[in-house]
């Protein structure tokens, strides 16, 4: 199990470039506009990270909003977002803690959201975009953010390690070995060759050789099909389940 470990973590930081591009590109989308306030980067991230859900939950969502317009808000510094997200003065420091605890979030979106913050403030690729500069701690708490292409995965290789299949679990099974922010940004990587290697069949997922049609459907990444498929084969080569073999 440790050796399927290590070939995973090792494909999955050798080849970064195309989930590269398509975070950058999701990034730039929301913040690379001109003349726009660190307030309104900040909303317009909330705004891109909260609509990834499948069935987000509105009228939750216009609560959290709410919050944020509030004339007590502030947007501008790291410390003044964690006090707007507070419901009560002594409540955690953590922002993921305080992202999942919002109206309309969750665990995925919270973890998405810290992880773009992390990406903006450590990738040198969005030294133009920081907002939050010389006020955001290096020791940001990263999450795995777990949504069904990685709990797929996961269910087919891993769940035989006593790990429950949930986003606690996961997150726990890649912190034993794995527990520096950086590996958690490349454990991410999972869900871009996770989403292009999986298909849905009579209403079930499974995975597949190399799913052309998500691919195609991905933004902001090059569309080289003879470059990606031969590594999406790779890949699922190393984690197809065992009863497809």
């Amino acid at each position: 199990m440790e050796e399927k470990i290590k070939e995973l973590f090792e494909f999955l930081e050798k080849n970064r470039q195309y989930n590269k591009q398509v975070q950058e590109g999701f990034i730039k989308s929301c913040i690379a506009i001109k003349d726009l306030s660190p307030e309104q980067k900040v909303l317009n991230l909330l705004y891109g990270v909260v609509n990834t859900q499948s069935q987000p939950k509105m009228n939750a969502i216009g609560e959290f909003f709410k919050k944020m317009y509030h004339k007590d808000s502030n947007l501008a510094s790291y410390e003044g977002f964690l006090k707007t997200l507070k419901n009560e003065p002594e409540s955690s420091d953590s922002l993921f803690e305080l992202m999942k605890s919002q109206n309309g979030w969750g665990s995925k979106t919270a973890a998405l959201f810290v992880k773009t913050i992390y990406l903006i403030h450590n990738d040198t690729t969005y030294k133009d975009y920081v907002f939050w500069e010389n006020s955001l701690p290096k020791n940001l708490q990263l999450k795995l953010p777990v949504d069904a292409v990685i709990t797929h995965i996961f269910k087919d290789n891993f769940l035989n390690q006593g790990c429950k299949l949930d986003f606690d679990g996961i997150n726990e099974f890649f912190s034993k070995n794995h527990t520096k922010n950086p590996d958690f940004i490349i454990w991410d990587e999972l869900w871009f060759w996770g989403f292009i290697t999986q298909q849905t069949i009579d209403n079930s997922r499974k995975s597949c050789e190399f799913n052309e049609n998500k691919f195609l459907c991905l933004p902001y990444v090059d569309k080289d099909i003879d470059k990606i498929k031969p590594l999406a084969i790779k890949f699922y080569g190393m984690i197809k389940p065992i009863t497809n073999e």
